[in-house]
């Protein structure tokens, strides 16, 4: 096929194989005009499903209505239709709970991930865990405005260590703070992962870790529960921000290869694990052992 190819194209003047290749082009749909008519059709299914429930209720999906603070909705609507990467996480996410029972939410910022978890499943723990002052106090009142959720929030950093790191804001992210930053830092405690599991006599079935960079010392100090549990793990990934503190995604590598793991996009492609170490752009992976 390809040596017909090449003859025909040899055969063909220029001006007719750049014309023929002007009209395919033409008929083929812009990527940014199918990428908009993506978001506003979910945009429109959004409005339509949430029409009369007000400001203090969200539809999430159908079936899945939230109560929320009011300055969680603009966030929400990001798993909903603002950002395509975060519906379809949010999508893949809510597939893989289906038969899993223990969520363990590492920055769970304002929670939608426990709370999406546990509605309508009186079957279902979380644990929901953030370090930023900022943000705990919008999970604290999604936690209350939905009562039937069983989710135990934790204000406390996790990472490869108990103790205390300065961290600063961003948004009402709590990043950790690189050495020398001194502006707007704040003091938060840490424990590991492993350490609030034990605590808690919590094992989790499926893990969602969004630390903005701190992925690695988290999995530092996760190892026991992780060999114990075998959780399906969400994971955002930071590779400018990992390297900022000093760490390697080679380290994630070697860790979900000797548990047996392996890894897809959110969307549903497959990455061979050592692909994961090469990353330099923010990405959200989905590791199944």
């Amino acid at each position: 096929m390809g040596m017909i190819k090449e003859a025909l194209r040899q055969l063909t003047p220029p001006i007719v194989w750049g014309g023929l290749r002007r009209a395919r082009q033409a008929l083929l749909p812009d990527p940014v005009d199918v990428f908009q008519h993506e978001i506003t059709t979910l945009e429109e299914g959004f409005r339509t499903a949430n029409a009369g429930l007000g400001q203090s209720v969200m539809r999430i999906r159908p079936g899945l209505d939230l109560g929320v603070h009011p300055e969680s909705r603009f966030g929400y609507e990001h798993f909903c239709f603002r950002s395509l990467q975060m519906v379809k996480e949010m999508d893949s996410f809510l597939r893989e709970a289906g038969d899993r029972s223990r969520l363990l939410d590492i920055g769970a910022l304002h929670g939608i991930f426990s709370l999406v978890f546990t509605k309508n499943r009186p079957d279902k723990r979380a644990i929901a865990v953030d370090a930023s002052p900022l943000a705990y106090s919008r999970l604290l009142y999604n936690v209350h405005r939905n009562p039937d959720c069983a989710i135990t929030p934790v204000e406390v950093a996790i990472s490869d260590h108990a103790g205390v790191i300065r961290m600063h804001y961003e948004w009402e992210h709590a990043v950790f703070a690189e050495r020398g930053e001194t502006d707007q830092t704040v003091e938060i405690p840490t424990i590991t992962a492993d350490d609030l599991c034990d605590q808690r006599r919590f094992d989790p079935d499926i893990v969602k870790v969004d630390v903005e960079g701190h992925e690695v010392k988290v999995f530092r100090g996760f190892s026991k529960t992780m060999n114990r549990c075998r959780p399906v793990v969400f994971l955002e990934l930071h590779p400018s921000s990992i390297n900022n503190e000093g760490e390697s995604i080679s380290f994630l590598v070697d860790l979900f290869s000797r548990l047996g793991y392996r890894a897809r996009t959110v969307a549903g492609q497959t990455i061979a694990l050592d692909d994961i170490s090469r990353l330099t752009q923010h990405e959200n992976i989905v590791l199944k052992p």
